[in-house]
């Protein structure tokens, strides 16, 4: 219902857009990065990682050491 000079827009939802960013420019071995999967390996609920994956590659890298996405991601 929102349109831009007449013309309606499309919202489109990536899942885990940041995680799998950051895979491809720090070559990652997954092929897929997911919530569900950090969730599973860090033993932390999918919602607690969903959350944090908002912010965590904008943090100070000080910020991230204090995050639970942390050891994941320094794996």
């Amino acid at each position: 219902m929102i349109t831009i000079e007449g013309e309606p827009i499309v919202e489109l939802d990536f899942k885990a857009l940041h995680p799998n960013i950051a895979k491809n420019i720090y070559g990652g071995t997954n092929a897929h990065i997911s919530h569900d999967d950090i969730a599973n390996d860090l033993d932390i609920p999918r919602d607690k990682v969903k959350t944090e994956h908002l912010s965590f590659f904008n943090k100070t890298p000080y910020l991230m050491k204090m995050s639970p996405l942390y050891n994941y991601y320094t794996k």
